[in-house]
């Protein structure tokens, strides 16, 4: 028995599948990222935490590097922007006001195209390790 490589129509496929993931999961962090808003309005903590950024990006690091031998560069630039990203839904979504739920559903919005943008990054970083390698 040969292998067959996986053709182009095989490997779009499973892209779209895994930015149907990808968007599942960020659907739930952002209702999970909601709750700690919530809570910190409650216990009237402040909304940014770079303390626990900074926690994050690290562990997402070392998980990265760990679990999916994937570089801290490749980490830090996927992860920084989404922090950002929901540490401004979390502020928004304590405010009350008619603008800042606009903003919220524009955020939303734009959530919604981050994984097509991460992949065009994360192409770009991959051709671009790749020339690096050769």
């Amino acid at each position: 028995m040969t292998d067959q490589p996986i053709s182009l129509e095989e490997i779009r496929l499973r892209l779209n599948e895994l930015d149907d993931e990808l968007l599942s999961l960020l659907s739930e962090r952002r209702k999970l990222s909601i709750e700690v808003a919530k809570s910190k309005v409650q216990t009237s903590k402040p909304v940014r935490d770079a303390v626990r950024e900074q926690q994050l990006l690290v562990k997402l690091i070392t998980n990265g590097r760990d679990k999916y031998e994937l570089d801290a560069q490749y980490i830090t630039k996927l992860s920084t922007p989404l922090l950002k990203i929901l540490s401004f839904f979390n502020k928004a979504t304590c405010k009350t006001s008619l603008i800042h739920f606009k903003a919220v559903n524009l955020l939303l919005v734009l959530l919604s195209l981050v994984p097509r943008a991460l992949i065009h990054t994360l192409l770009a970083a991959n051709t671009s390790a790749a020339r690096t390698q050769s």
